[in-house]
């Protein structure tokens, strides 16, 4: 091929330009053939990359699609589990006894139990998830089954079941007709929600009502039997003491019809014995009013004065006549009172405090409180017991005076406590066995001016605890 390339015959310049020729296309084409086999590998070496990277997409996709399943497995499980305590909670409420229903933040029914409302058979049908409070409020207001207290009306009471709502926690009762009751316990959660249960309490009413209507009559029947035997007592004593005075009158005015000199002596020991008959009479009269409740009271405002003036000179003969030191201060307040009855229980706490004081003093005075006035009545006699205090209030009751009917029948201190009850004034005593007692009525002050020229007692006053005996 050379030979046919080349001719001898040429000249050098013309195998030389030949030659050149053949060359370069000999050069061109290794260099063609070099850049052909270039490109391949590096289409081989893409190739080879690009597998690797589908290679670890692939795996990368089956490790996402595992992960994926996992979930859904993992899902389809937390569904299941989710739809069993759905399931377990909706059989749970539906098993509690009392009417169960939960309303949302929002203020809609989430989900109630078969028996709420069931006292409301006009709202069960109503009752459906989406209800508004205010809606279901509304619906039982104006249920046919709704007891709704005298002289309310629907909308009264919607109003008024509204306002409890409003609370964190309510409990109330609704009546219902026929006589029936249930309980509504109302809570409202800390996200707003609103738990209600209700109860059917109408037996547990009845029977509380039954109770305390057997109750009453029970205290009924002791005070009654209480009350018989005090008359019983009442009579007996009664009997007692009246005889006795009745009999020495009639003594002393058979002695005083005879002529004799002690006539005029036995004359007056028999109207002494008759004014005891008289004095026993009218505390029977005072007990048998206070018992019955016949007791008519008419306070109002009264001077003060003109109550303890009186009592002042009546008592005053008598301590003397006892060797006694007696002391009413004078008080020109003025209070709300009956006078009769305010009277009479001075009179009685007084006359007491003589009966009971064999040496010393008895002194009665006022103490202003805030809005109130307390009458006191100290003396210097044996004082009581802390165990004899509450006994000393009863009918027939008597510590250490004579049991004559000149002492009288012990009635005085009930008289006073019944009385005092029926004025609202309180009473209170203190005493120190040995040193002395103090007996004392709080009534209230009058709004109106003082009348009269008595001598004002200064504010807060004090009233010495126990008087000193001379």
């Amino acid at each position: 091929m050379s030979e046919a390339l080349l001719n001898p015959a040429d000249s050098l310049e013309r195998q030389r330009d030949k030659l050149l020729i053949i060359a370069g296309a000999l050069m061109r084409r290794v260099e063609a053939a070099t850049d052909d086999a270039g490109a391949a590998y590096a289409q081989f070496q893409r190739a080879a990359l690009l597998e690797d990277e589908v290679r670890d997409r692939t795996r990368d996709l089956q490790a996402a699609l595992q992960a994926l399943n996992d979930s859904n497995a993992r899902l389809e499980q937390a569904t299941r589990a989710a739809e069993a305590a759905r399931r377990a909670l909706a059989d749970a409420i539906g098993a509690v006894e009392e009417g169960f229903a939960l309303f949302g933040p929002d203020e809609a029914l989430i989900l109630c139990n078969p028996r709420f409302c069931a006292a409301f058979a006009d709202v069960q049908p109503h009752l459906r998830p989406g209800l508004r409070f205010a809606d279901y409020i509304d619906r039982v207001s104006r249920s046919a089954y709704l007891a709704l207290p005298e002289g309310e009306t629907p909308a009264q009471w919607a109003a008024a079941r509204s306002a409890r709502h409003g609370a964190v926690q309510a409990v109330f009762n609704v009546g219902l007709v026929r006589d029936r009751w249930v309980q509504v316990s109302e809570r409202r959660m800390v996200n707003g929600a609103t738990v209600i249960l209700q109860t059917d309490v109408t037996e547990a009413i009845r029977s509380e009502r039954q109770s305390a209507q057997d109750e009453a009559r029970a205290e009924a029947m002791a005070e009654a039997g209480r009350i018989n035997t005090a008359r019983a007592r009442f009579v007996a004593a009664a009997s007692h003491d009246l005889l006795q005075p009745l009999a020495a009158a009639r003594l002393f005015i058979g002695a005083a019809s005879d002529g004799g000199p002690e006539g005029p002596e036995a004359l007056l020991k028999a109207q002494n014995a008759l004014g005891q008959v008289e004095g026993i009479l009218s505390q029977l009269l005072d007990i048998s009013r206070l018992e019955t409740g016949r007791m008519a009271v008419q306070p109002g405002p009264l001077r003060l004065e003109q109550v303890l003036a009186p009592l002042r000179d009546e008592f005053g003969v008598i301590a003397a006549a006892r060797g006694l030191r007696f002391t009413l201060r004078p008080c020109s307040a003025t209070v709300i009172s009956d006078p009769q009855w305010l009277r009479r229980i001075l009179q009685n706490l007084i006359g007491n405090a003589l009966r009971y004081t064999r040496k010393g003093r008895v002194l009665v005075g006022a103490r202003i409180l805030p809005g109130a006035l307390r009458i006191e009545v100290h003396d210097t006699g044996p004082g009581i017991a802390e165990a004899d205090r509450a006994a000393i209030f009863a009918e027939l009751h008597r510590l250490d005076a004579p049991a004559s009917a000149a002492e009288g029948m012990g009635l005085g201190l009930a008289i006073v406590e019944r009385a005092a009850g029926a004025l609202g004034h309180g009473l209170g005593l203190r005493s120190t066995p040995g040193r002395g007692s103090c007996f004392s009525v709080t009534l209230p002050l009058s709004p109106a001016k003082p009348t009269g020229t008595g001598p004002k007692l200064s504010p807060g006053r004090p009233v010495p605890d126990r008087p000193r005996s001379r």
